[in-house]
């Protein structure tokens, strides 16, 4: 019976032995999981931080060749632009108006 308790105890040490190993193999594979998906998040976050910027920039330079473009239509048509901008400017009053 001693043998048979023996036995059974020595399974359960190696059980124990198998588990700590199991939950220290966990434990490291959850943190280089965590390490590798924060490197991955800031690596996209900078991505999307660069085509913010770079699409702003666009932005900003298209801006600049609209205000340009019609800088130079009211500079060669300055009668037909000053219409346009009064039946615009009445046209949005009758808007503005109904509300």
């Amino acid at each position: 019976m001693s043998t048979s308790n023996d036995a059974i105890k020595k399974d359960i040490d190696d059980l124990r032995a198998v588990l700590n190993q199991l939950t220290s193999d966990v434990s490291d594979l959850s943190k280089a999981t965590a390490t590798s998906l924060k490197s991955q998040g800031e690596k996209k976050a900078a991505e999307l931080k660069a085509g913010v910027q770079a699409g702003s920039q666009a932005a900003v330079e298209k801006g600049r060749e609209s205000a340009a473009a019609i800088e130079g239509t009211v500079r060669e048509r300055p009668f037909q632009s000053l219409m346009v901008a009064f039946g615009a400017g009445l046209v949005l009053s009758q808007i503005l108006r109904k509300r």
